[in-house]
C-alpha cells in the first residue's frame, strides 16, 4: 500500500468472451475464420486510430480503445479454422452514456461498425459476425472540483501524503450513484497504474462464518502482502471509533479493530507506519462523514425522519390502559427497512428504568405512570418518555410533583437547546445552556446533551463541556437529552432530529425540493408560534414532533 490516493471518474466497459455453440456468444464468424477475423482485426486496428483521436479524457491517460484480449480461431494445427471467436472490452465514457446510465450508445456504435464491415466481404455479407454482450457496465464522473473531491484532496495534504485526482480504469459501480446526484470517488491506495485491468478479487476465509469450511486457508498477512503492503508502506488503519486524550499513551497508533488483525499487519508494515485512520472518516469537525453537502441527503433524512415519528405518534394514539408492551409493538406498522437501533416500548418503573429494554409480554401499561417509546431508522430516530396520562389528575400520586419539578423544567431545558443551536455555535456553549437548566444530579443527565447521528444513530458528539468545536452547516444532529430521575423512577426524553444548514444549503433545498423546503418552513413557524420555541432559521427540523 502506498500513500492513499484519490481517484475521481471511472469509463464503464463491456466484457464480452466468444464460444461457438456455447453461451454468452461475442463474435462470430463462420467460414474461413482465421482470415475473417485477420480482416475484423484490422478494420479493429482503423477504429482505434479514430476513438484515439476523439475518446478521450483528461482524467484519462488512455484513450477509450477495444481492447481484444482474445482470439480463438481453430482447434488443431493441421486444419483450416472454419470459425473465430473474438473477445474483448470496450470502455465508453461518461459524457457517451445512453438515457439509462449505460452503454448502449457506444453498443450500437460498434455493432453498426462490425456491419459495416461485413458488408465489405461477399462471405461475411452472407454470413455476418454475431455480436453478444456480457456486461453492460456503467460509468460515472465527479468532477474535480466538487466540494467531495477537494475535501479529500485537502485531508491528505493535512496528513502530509500526497494525492492526486485521475480517472480509473476498473469497475466499482459508482455510476449508479452518481446518476442518482449522489457525488462518488474512487479512493483507495497505491496506484490505478499497478492494477490489472480484469481486478482480482481476494478472499480471505476467515471472515466467513464460524464452522464455514475455508478450504485453502491462508494468513491475513499473505493477503496484505498480495495488495502490496511492504514494511515501509504508510497504512490508514479504520476501525469503529479513535482516541483522544488519555485513555492510550499513543492514540496514533492504537485501534479498535479485532487484535488478530493489528498482529498479522505487523508482520508485514512496520507499527510506526500503521496509523489509526478512523478520526478522518468521524472526527469533528472535518470528518468527511460528519457532514450533509447536498439537498438530496436532506430530503432523504426528511422522509426518514417524518417515518420515524409517524410511528412514535402511531403508538402514542394506540396505547390503553392494560396493554402489554409486545400488544402496543404490534401496533406501529413498521417495515422491514434497516434501523440503527431496536425499537423500544416500555411501561412502568421497572422497563423505563433499564433505558434500553425490549417489549415484554408480561408488562402493562398502568394509567398515570411512566412510559417510554423509541423507534429509529437511518438518518433519524425519535424517543419519547414521561408520564402516560390524559390529565394531571390521572397521573399516579406519586409522580404527580415531576410535572412541574422535573418534567417541565425538562422540556426548559429543550426548548433553550433548540433556541442556541446555530452554524457557529460551539458545542460548549450548547452544553452550558442545557446544564444550567437541568445540571443538577437530580436529574441525573449523563450522557451528551445532542450528538450527530449519521446512519449508525451516534456517530460522534461535540456538545460537551468546554467544547470549542463550533456548529458547522451541514450538520447531522439529535436533540437527544436524557434525564433519568431515580426516587421516583421518572425519565424524560425528547428526542429528534435536525440538520443546520447556512442559507447557501438551505437555498440549495428550496430550489432542488421546493416541497421538502415548504414542509420545513411550516416545522420552523409550529415551533415558534405554538411552542413559543424561537429558532434560528439554521435549524431544519426534521419532523412534525420536534420540540413536541
Amino acid at each position: 500500500m502506498k500513500a492513499l490516493k484519490k481517484y475521481d471518474g471511472q469509463p464503464g466497459y463491456y466484457e464480452s468472451h466468444t464460444f461457438d455453440d456455447r453461451p454468452n456468444l461475442a463474435a462470430r464468424v463462420k467460414g474461413t475464420g482465421k482470415g475473417k477475423s485477420i480482416l475484423l482485426m484490422d478494420h479493429i486496428d482503423w477504429l482505434n486510430e479514430d476513438w484515439a483521436k476523439r475518446k478521450t479524457h483528461p482524467l484519462l491517460s488512455i484513450p477509450c480503445q477495444v481492447l481484444v484480449g482474445q482470439i480463438n480461431a481453430g482447434e488443431f494445427p493441421s486444419t483450416y479454422a472454419n470459425q473465430a471467436n473474438i473477445s474483448f472490452d470496450i470502455p465508453y465514457l461518461p459524457s457517451e452514456r445512453d438515457k439509462f446510465g449505460g452503454g448502449g450508445n457506444v453498443m450500437k456504435e460498434f455493432e453498426d461498425f462490425i456491419h459495416s464491415v461485413s458488408q465489405t466481404d461477399p462471405w461475411l455479407r452472407e454470413n455476418p459476425p454475431e455480436v453478444t454482450w456480457m456486461v453492460n457496465a456503467d460509468c460515472g464522473e465527479t468532477p474535480v472540483d466538487h466540494e467531495i473531491v477537494q475535501l479529500f484532496l485537502k485531508n491528505l495534504s493535512d496528513l502530509g501524503l500526497p494525492s492526486v485526482a485521475e480517472g480509473c480504469y476498473f469497475h466499482t459501480d459508482m455510476g449508479w450513484q452518481e446518476k442518482a446526484g449522489i457525488p462518488t470517488v474512487n479512493f483507495g491506495p497505491g496506484d490505478p497504474k499497478v492494477i490489472p485491468y480484469n481486478i482480482t478479487r481476494i478472499r480471505y476465509n476467515h471472515f466467513s462464518l464460524q464452522g464455514q469450511p475455508r478450504p485453502g486457508i491462508q494468513k491475513l498477512r499473505e493477503v496484505f502482502l498480495n495488495v502490496g503492503i511492504k514494511k515501509h508502506s504508510k497504512v490508514g488503519l479504520v476501525g469503529y471509533k479513535y482516541f483522544e486524550g488519555e485513555e492510550v499513551d499513543d492514540a496514533c497508533h492504537s485501534f479498535d479493530v479485532p487484535e488478530y488483525i493489528v498482529k498479522e499487519l505487523y508482520e508485514i508494515a512496520d507499527n510506526k507506519y500503521v496509523y489509526n485512520f478512523t478520526k478522518e472518516l468521524t472526527g469533528l469537525p472535518n470528518g468527511l462523514r460528519m457532514k450533509i453537502r447536498t439537498a438530496e441527503e436532506i430530503a432523504y433524512i426528511d422522509y426518514q425522519a417524518t417515518q420515524v415519528a409517524n410511528v412514535i405518534r402511531r403508538l402514542i394514539k394506540s396505547a390503553k390502559v392494560g396493554m402489554s408492551e409486545t400488544d402496543l409493538a404490534k401496533l406501529s406498522n413498521v417495515g422491514f427497512t434497516p434501523t440503527p437501533m431496536f425499537p423500544m416500548v416500555n411501561f412502568g418503573a421497572e422497563s423505563v428504568s433499564k433505558g434500553l429494554e425490549s417489549p415484554r409480554p408480561f408488562s402493562k401499561l398502568t394509567m398515570g405512570d411512566v412510559m417510554s417509546l423509541c423507534y429509529a431508522l437511518r438518518g433519524s430516530l425519535c424517543c419519547r418518555a414521561g408520564i402516560g396520562a390524559v390529565d394531571k389528575d390521572s397521573v399516579l400520586p406519586e409522580l404527580r410533583d415531576t410535572i412541574e419539578e422535573f418534567l417541565m423544567v425538562y422540556w426548559k431545558a429543550i426548548a433553550l437547546w433548540y433556541e442556541t443551536i446555530k452554524v457557529g455555535c460551539k458545542g460548549g456553549e450548547l452544553f452550558k445552556t442545557v446544564n444550567s437548566i437541568i445540571g443538577d444530579p437530580k436529574f441525573g443527565v449523563a450522557l451528551n446533551p445532542g450528538h450527530y447521528i449519521g446512519t449508525d444513530e451516534w456517530v460522534n458528539s461535540s456538545i460537551y463541556e468546554d467544547s470549542p468545536i463550533e456548529i458547522h452547516s451541514g450538520s447531522h444532529i439529535q436533540c437527544d437529552i436524557i434525564a433519568a430521575g431515580t426516587n421516583p423512577v421518572i425519565t424524560a426524553i425528547c428526542e429528534d432530529t435536525v440538520i443546520i444548514a447556512d442559507e447557501q444549503l438551505r437555498n440549495s433545498l428550496r430550489d432542488e425540493y421546493p416541497e421538502v423546503f415548504n414542509k420545513i418552513q411550516l416545522r420552523q413557524k409550529f415551533m415558534r408560534e405554538v411552542l413559543k420555541i424561537n429558532i434560528c432559521d439554521d435549524v431544519l427540523p426534521m419532523s412534525e414532533l420536534n420540540g413536541v
